[in-house]
């Protein structure tokens, strides 16, 4: 098939690529900056997404495309509802001024649907509340969809990692100083998923109609955050000081990351957007209808994707 992977430097991209590469696709990569792999057998354009000419003539012909491009963090913060949703709104113009348009895949965020509901994980019958401003710009990226009558589907994974996913590295790296950190003294639950499951899920779900404008959740497991940290340091065998921040300090850690964005005009890793869902305790999600309609099973447990990701930081630090 002939695929298109918006967003080709970021990390769930840069996966993609590697993965559809291994599976003889042809593969045409769009990025505003090039990513720093080696992209041997791929069409790779640094675009600006104001250049519809150009992407019609990229999206032509084309079986799919993957639209993974967005931003996670933002200065002003505010602002990143307006850049994801026009990002978004870019490529639709396009693909509905095609006679044949691509099947269209939105990697999109359990955080455009919100947390979990009353102790229970969020499924697709429940209405979207998101409560992050990134939240918002999955939301409305997903809105520009919803009036479309070509081919499209929406992937709403939760909280991703795996080998070069900037949040989880960092953890990782203070977990092999010996230091883990929760925050207040609620256990928090969360739904996962290791990033070669969100790429089976996505070749997955092109082939199934009845996911055609709708939207999905899917995931490779619950776990808590102390489940999380102790399979951790249980990979890596040694002792480790779990430092516990009360909530009450948040507020603070808030009013630093606001100076500091201000000071140097860049998003910082702990800004107010992620600390807003940091502090809630249960963001599960329940992704049996995707199971049900593809037959689909994640192939990584928290053992084994966290094993991995450690592998690949031990070899690249």
């Amino acid at each position: 098939m002939k695929l298109v992977i918006t967003g080709g430097s970021g990390f769930i991209a840069t996966h993609c690529i590697q993965y559809f590469q291994r599976q003889n696709h042809e593969i045409t990569v769009l990025s505003r900056s090039r990513p720093n792999k080696n992209l041997r057998d791929v069409f790779w354009y640094s675009v600006s997404y104001e250049d519809e000419e150009k992407l019609k003539k990229i999206l032509f012909s084309k079986d799919v495309i993957f639209h993974i491009a967005s931003s996670l963090r933002y200065f002003p913060i505010q602002k990143i509802v307006e850049v994801n949703e026009q990002l978004t709104a870019k490529i639709v113009t396009i693909c509905n001024q095609l006679t044949s348009p691509p099947k269209f895949v939105l990697v999109s965020s359990q955080a455009a649907g919100g947390p979990s509901i009353q102790g229970r994980p969020r499924n697709e019958q429940d209405a979207s509340e998101p409560i992050s401003y990134y939240g918002m710009s999955k939301l409305a990226s997903e809105k520009k969809l919803y009036s479309s009558d070509f081919w499209w589907t929406i992937q709403r994974p939760p909280a991703v990692f795996g080998p070069e996913e900037k949040d989880i590295v960092h953890f990782l790296k203070l977990a092999k100083k010996g230091i883990t950190i929760q925050i207040g003294n609620q256990e928090r639950k969360f739904s996962w998923i290791y990033v070669h499951d969100v790429i089976t899920s996505l070749e997955k779900c092109i082939y199934h109609d009845d996911l055609k404008h709708k939207f999905w959740y899917v995931r490779s497991g619950d776990t808590t955050w102390n489940e999380f940290a102790h399979t951790v340091v249980q990979i890596l065998q040694r002792k480790v000081v779990s430092v516990k921040l009360p909530e009450i300090v948040i507020p603070i850690v808030k009013n630093v990351s606001s100076l500091k964005e201000k000071f140097t005009q860049k998003p910082t890793l702990l800004n107010e957007d992620k600390l807003r869902e940091l502090v809630i305790p249960d963001w599960r999600c329940d992704d049996t209808f995707f199971r049900n309609v593809t037959h689909w099973k994640p192939t990584y447990s928290l053992q084994s994707a966290l094993q991995e990701t450690l592998q690949w930081l031990e070899k690249n630090e």
